[in-house]
């Protein structure tokens, strides 16, 4: 996700990019959440539920295992729902609608086409 929540006191812009990679490996799925931007620099561990046409990211950890953040605050807890991801339409080219839930980051609407797929 590349998108702007506008703009500061001062002007300048307020940029997000977050990249969410699904892999499924021989343990199973494996989900990471890299959220870079304004006033943000986090790696989570998160688990990724539903079905061809809705996908819940949940948080699981931060990248180093910890529950709480580099300042030492809990802000979610296991499972605790993120984001869901609808998809619109059918086959890969299928647009991605973004629910924010737990997360959501400052300037941008509650819904909305925030994400998209891109093959490795």
């Amino acid at each position: 996700m590349d998108d702007t929540g506008g703009h500061t006191f001062g002007g300048s812009p307020i940029l997000y990019h977050y990249t969410l990679v699904l892999q499924r490996g021989p343990a199973g799925p494996s989900c990471m959440l890299h959220l870079e931007g304004y006033q943000q620099d986090e790696q989570l561990r998160c688990t990724a539920h539903g079905d061809p046409s809705m996908l819940d990211v949940a948080f699981a950890s931060y990248a180093n295992g910890s529950l709480v953040n580099m300042y030492g605050i809990r802000v979610y807890r296991p499972g605790t729902v993120l984001f869901r991801l609808n998809r619109a339409g059918t086959g890969n080219s299928a647009a991605l609608a973004t629910a924010w839930l737990a997360l959501h980051p400052d300037g941008l609407a509650k819904t909305g086409a925030f994400f998209r797929r891109e093959d490795p």
